[in-house]
């Protein structure tokens, strides 16, 4: 399996470089050639793609992390490499992983291509893996993405609803840094809106 590669870039298209790799010249797809220039030095960490009609094909990446998003984006039903790309084309994938644990699908209907229906279903499947995947990437701010998955666990455990849980979180990401607070004030924070909601 190929996982990654090095070498020189000779060509630049539209989402799409020419690296030349051993005597090789290999086409990649990348979410944004702008990052690119020609004859400059890189390593890709590579997604390898079958498509029956096309052949193989090649996704880089200039991270492992942004990568093993890229991989999980494509998990989803319905959800091809070119979409893939694209998303990633248009949101860093840290904010990407932010808008599926938060349940934010307003920041998620912001990417072309990505409507209502789409945004619901790679909430529901991608918020386990997300945070998974968030607890071993090399992240610096990867501790508020994981708070907000604990967080969430411990309000279904107490029996409260996914809807209430999303609205909580919702409340919490645009008032404060989550980085700022420890998970008890964030869980006291929780519970005391939801006790307001509950009165009103």
């Amino acid at each position: 399996m190929l996982s990654f590669i090095s070498g020189t870039i000779q060509e630049i298209g539209t989402q799409s470089i020419v690296v030349k790799c051993a005597g090789l010249g290999l086409t990649v797809s990348v979410p944004n050639e702008k990052l690119f220039c020609l004859n400059q030095e890189i390593e890709l960490y590579i997604y390898f793609h079958w498509n029956q009609e096309n052949g193989p094909q090649l996704f880089g990446f200039l991270s492992k992390f942004t990568k093993e998003v890229f991989s999980l984006i494509i998990s989803c039903s319905g959800i091809g490499p070119k979409i893939g790309l694209s998303i990633l084309a248009q949101i860093k994938p840290e904010d990407f992983c932010r808008a599926i644990l938060f349940s934010d699908i307003k920041a998620l209907n912001e990417i072309n291509g990505i409507g209502q229906k789409k945004a619901e279903l790679m909430i529901m499947y991608l918020k386990d893996k997300v945070a998974k995947l968030a607890v071993v990437a090399d992240l610096s701010d990867k501790s508020d993405i994981v708070k907000i998955k604990e967080l969430s666990d411990v309000l279904v455990s107490l029996g409260y609803k996914k809807p209430e849980i999303s609205s909580i979180l919702d409340l919490i990401k645009n008032e404060k840094n989550v980085s700022d607070l420890s998970f008890d004030e964030l869980l006291r924070k929780s519970l005391l809106y939801l006790s307001k909601a509950i009165n009103l």
